[in-house]
């Protein structure tokens, strides 16, 4: 059993995808790749990423779209994607990644630290909290 986290990236620039492939493995991640959304849900069929690489801009469904479609589903609402994008500026990006949640950019040209350093950011909001309930000796707050 593979205990590193696994990310799917999705683009339609081979080059781009095995520079992102190179340094994600080199970073400790595994990785898998598509071409476009439509190979994206096809992987999400048979396997389970961690977390979703999406250019926005890609043939047959783009990262938009294919980002609909999983977040329209049960099983993968809550996955955690991280958009490639030329149509929004850097600092357009950083501003909606401040907002948090599992859906954050980074802007092309983007710099590998960039996108390591969301990738690491969306895993760990994926880690599992513990809530008050679930501890021992909680307080239940009174209606």
């Amino acid at each position: 059993m593979n205990s590193r986290p696994t990310i799917l990236v999705a683009d339609d620039d081979p080059r781009l995808v095995r520079v992102l492939q190179i340094n994600l493995e080199r970073d400790g991640f595994t990785v898998m790749t598509a071409e476009d959304g439509k190979q994206v849900l096809d992987q999400m069929q048979r396997y389970r990423p961690d977390l979703v690489i999406l250019d926005v801009m890609m043939p047959n469904l783009d990262g938009p779209e294919t980002a609909q479609r999983l977040r329209s589903d049960r099983q993968t609402q809550d996955l955690p994607i991280l958009f490639l994008t030329a149509i929004l500026r850097k600092p357009e990006a950083q501003r909606r990644n401040r907002l948090g949640g599992l859906t954050r950019y980074v802007a092309k040209p983007y710099e590998i630290d960039d996108i390591l350093t969301e990738v690491r950011s969306l895993l760990s909001l994926e880690a599992p909290t513990v809530s008050l309930k679930d501890t021992p000796n909680a307080r239940t707050p009174h209606a």
